[in-house]
């Protein structure tokens, strides 16, 4: 079992588990070694924490957060200066590999740089991919219950 999978299963007994702030493209991680869930591989991770957490009658809630314009470019696998909807810059120190440095100037979202990609919602339709929704994180339900679920119907 991986150390998050680990980590997530040790706190299903709590009932539903909210992950981490985990950004939904390149474009929303802000901080260093930060997860994700924009590509196969962090979808197939998610899916080993989810997994551990339902064996332990827990739901997963998987918190995806963007961090607009609190980044830099060395904390992001592309290295372009961060996203958010002014070009404002937060004129906050932000630890990076390479030490800490200012945050910059971010440039504002075009639609017309991803086009047909909306990164509100491309997350959920991964996850979806995989068979469970992580507003809920129970892979038969596509929504969290408005009442408990009974264990013996889980």
């Amino acid at each position: 079992m991986s150390l998050a999978a680990e980590y997530y299963a040790q706190r299903a007994g709590l009932g539903l588990v909210i992950s981490e702030g985990t950004q939904p493209s390149e474009d929303g991680q802000g901080y260093l070694t930060t997860p994700g869930i924009y590509t196969p591989e962090h979808v197939a991770g998610w899916a080993k924490v989810a997994d551990a957490v339902h064996e332990r009658d827990g739901y997963l809630f998987i918190q995806a957060m963007h961090v607009g314009r609190m980044s830099h470019p060395d904390n992001t696998p592309h290295h372009r200066r961060p996203v958010a909807p002014s070009a404002i810059s937060a004129a906050q120190d932000m630890f990076t590999a390479t030490g800490v440095q200012k945050t910059p100037v971010p440039r504002e979202p075009l639609r017309d740089r991803h086009p047909g990609r909306d990164q509100r919602v491309l997350p959920r339709g991964r996850l979806r991919d995989r068979g469970w929704c992580g507003r809920g994180g129970d892979p038969r339900r596509q929504r969290v219950p408005a009442a408990p679920v009974p264990r013996s119907e889980r």
